[in-house]
């Protein structure tokens, strides 16, 4: 091998190497989609109101406290705005009776 080939091998090594440290530096961000809320605020807009309540009555069940209630009441929102008022009723049911407006 002559000496033009080996410096040509090892400037390709450290480049390859020096182009391994850059990107292990580089932070990586987690691709998460729209969370919960996001996805019923966004199926009320769209015109999807029982989507929308059945998505805000499973986030009162994730949550404790006013949330809860909060959740609750957006889908007994969402419920009258289907024509599903027997199931909005079922849910303004289960709010608890200590809640506040």
């Amino acid at each position: 091998m002559t000496a033009g080939k080996a410096l040509q091998r090892t400037i390709g090594a450290v480049a390859l190497l020096a182009l391994a440290v850059l990107l292990a530096g580089c932070p990586s961000t987690p691709r998460t989609g729209p969370s919960m809320v996001d996805r019923a605020d966004a199926a009320m807009r769209n015109g999807d109101p029982a989507g929308a309540a059945a998505l805000y009555e499973r986030l009162a069940t994730q949550t404790t406290g006013g949330d809860t209630v909060e959740f609750q009441l957006r889908a007994a929102r969402a419920w009258l705005a289907a024509g599903r008022g027997s199931d909005a009723e079922r849910v303004l049911a289960a709010v608890s009776p200590g809640a506040t407006q």
